[in-house]
């Protein structure tokens, strides 16, 4: 079982892959990524590493540069990888949130805070329910968030079947567990039954 490392919810982008788009009037430009995503070039730091295809250049006005896609609100990554939160900070628009939701070890060399996260100035949370006082506390403590989530399993508004594999014996939990950290491409999550 293998999972993408970011899971995002989006359209598909109207531009190709580098392509320049520009407003009208204006030094400002934006270049679409592998998706179609647009992203602002702020200075020529925002172009390190970028694919840019300066011949494929449209200019547009400011209601039409509204319109277009450029990026979505919450990305949510899992991974605990460095291309995956590497990702997430790409996918995410200006002041979209970056959702971590793995529990990873040090990152490595490698993590690009430039570019992507310098223009793109995502809010950056780590997903912890279990230990108050957490990011909305006195509004949201540990028993108002089971609550809640219960109320969405008991009214199969939630599932997680898919995300919560493999189900393991609790007499198998020793050899299961560490897979979680040892190989981490093969379960997000493990649940056990006894």
């Amino acid at each position: 079982l293998t999972f993408p490392p970011v899971v995002v919810v989006q359209a598909q982008g109207v531009f190709a892959h580098g392509a320049v788009v520009a407003l009208q009037g204006t030094p400002h430009l934006w270049i679409a990524d592998e998706w179609g995503v647009l992203h602002w070039a702020g200075d020529t730091r925002a172009l390190a590493g970028r694919h840019v295809v300066w011949s494929d250049r449209t200019e547009v006005t400011l209601t039409q540069l509204l319109s277009l896609y450029r990026g979505v609100d919450v990305a949510i990554e899992y991974s605990g990888s460095v291309p995956g939160l590497q990702q997430a900070l790409r996918a995410v628009a200006f002041g979209g949130t970056v959702v971590c939701g793995a529990y990873p070890g040090p990152y490595p060399a490698g993590l690009d805070l430039g570019a992507e996260a310098h223009f793109n100035r995502p809010n950056v949370v780590f997903s912890r329910v279990n230990s108050d006082p957490s990011r909305d506390h006195p509004r949201w403590d540990e028993q108002r968030v089971y609550r809640a989530c219960l109320k969405l399993i008991a009214e199969r508004r939630l599932d997680g079947e898919e995300i919560v594999q493999p189900v393991v014996r609790f007499a198998d939990l020793a050899e299961e567990y560490p897979k979680i950290a040892d190989a981490p491409e093969t379960l997000v999550k493990l649940g056990v039954d006894y």
